[in-house]
């Protein structure tokens, strides 16, 4: 099988005509998440199909892409694919999850531009009709219903907690003039298209952008790529202090 993608802990390999075969490489069995794959997409969230399942390996619907990330790459403008990304958030949250307590909602927790692929099916009708379009990529990155999200988690919480969009390495880092108030401005954006309270989403973006670095820093031995990216969370962590009344204490 030809080898179309690697993640932190699993591989994805082209399967069949129109499906793809995703197997963790330390062989851990893959039934949890495919309960919770086949539950949302029962709930109506845009998840890729699943056709079969046995051990460490997931049959399911290929979905070819572009990701979010390439279509920011190729100039989808950062804004939109924010609102996006927050909309996606926003209907996970409403789902009616079994299992979760009063204030409690199903999490991502990593839903970010590198886990939001376009369906690359039959042209949908658009959504946003008006919106600007992007040269190179098809009308439809502009339809919010062209979009499918993978790799969901199971896990209930805070809604707040699901914001490691604000967190991207893909999205353009904040600038180092300004940083406090661009960091509010897009805190504001993602908070409003997802229904959230911005202070609250801050607070968590603070909690879990210092959090991930702290623990990059723990390590010691890093690549510059895991030194950089740890800097720029404690950069985008501090921003995120000004704002939202936090400690800038590494």
């Amino acid at each position: 099988m030809d080898l179309l993608a690697a993640g932190r802990d699993s591989d994805v390999f082209a399967y069949a005509d129109g499906l793809v075969l995703r197997r963790y490489r330390d062989g851990r069995s893959a039934a949890g998440e495919v309960a919770v794959i086949r539950e949302v997409a029962a709930l109506g969230y845009p998840v890729p199909a699943v056709h079969e399942a046995a051990g460490p390996d997931i049959v399911m619907e290929r979905v070819v892409g572009p990701t979010l990330a390439e279509a920011l790459v190729a100039g989808m403008p950062p804004d939109e694919a924010g609102a996006l990304l927050a909309g996606l958030h926003d209907r996970l949250h409403a789902l009616a999850w079994p299992g979760a307590a009063p204030g409690e909602v199903l999490l991502h927790l990593d839903l970010h531009g590198a886990n939001v692929l376009l369906h690359g099916g039959a042209q949908l009708p658009f959504v946003r009709a008006a919106a600007p379009r992007v040269p190179g990529l098809p009308a439809r990155v502009h339809d919010p219903a062209s979009w499918r999200v993978i790799d969901p988690h199971a896990s209930v919480g805070d809604r707040h907690a699901d914001c490691w969009a604000l967190l991207d390495p893909l999205v353009p880092p904040l600038p180092a003039a300004g940083a406090g108030e661009e960091a509010r401005r897009r805190v504001g954006i993602y908070a409003a298209a997802a229904g959230l309270h911005p202070g609250r989403t801050g607070r968590w973006a603070w909690a879990r952008g210092r959090a991930e670095a702290r623990e990059l820093d723990a390590i010691g031995a890093l690549s510059g790529h895991d030194r950089a990216w740890a800097a720029r969370l404690h950069a985008t962590a501090d921003a995120l202090a000004s704002v939202v009344g936090c400690t800038r204490q590494r």
